[in-house]
């Protein structure tokens, strides 16, 4: 089974939203059995609780019922996910610490928008190069007051 873990910085706003997005996709595709997303946050300050209320509201109106409780990233998440996507580069530094400090080889670290065909050059820019360009970056809604 292919695994897919979303990584944010406290898995309350946008990865539980992606990971609901992904599902949909997954189920539309009927994937289910050969396909498992999840989302976790580097930082999690809020562990166990669900999604902001405005993350469950969106998704709810694209027909999308998310039971999540917000978790920290580990160690055991590097190991066992083929793919591991963060929203943005400071996601991707805390990402690489624990991958260090593991000994973790995987090459299996992207930036969410390294998928997005939206962005000129998406599907060929290296990781490094997404993490200098702050266009590959999805806003954390904390951070810039979005989640209402």
């Amino acid at each position: 089974m292919l695994k897919v873990i979303f990584v944010c910085h406290g898995n309350y706003h946008r990865y539980p939203m992606a990971q609901g997005l992904f599902q949909k996709l997954i189920e539309e595709k009927e994937l289910k059995t050969k396909v498992f997303c999840d989302s976790a946050g580097t930082v999690c300050t809020h562990p166990d609780i669900e999604p902001h209320i405005n993350t469950l509201e969106l998704l709810e109106k694209e027909g999308i019922t998310l039971v999540h409780k917000a978790r920290l990233f580990n160690y055991k998440d590097l190991a066992s996910f083929d793919y591991i996507i963060a929203m943005d580069h400071f996601n991707i530094r805390d990402i690489f610490y624990l991958k260090k400090q593991s000994k973790q080889n995987k090459e299996n670290i992207y930036l969410l928008r390294q998928f997005d065909p939206e962005l000129e050059n998406y599907n060929t820019i290296s990781l490094y190069d997404a993490i200098k360009n702050s266009a590959f970056d999805v806003p954390d809604p904390e951070l810039f007051n979005l989640a209402g």
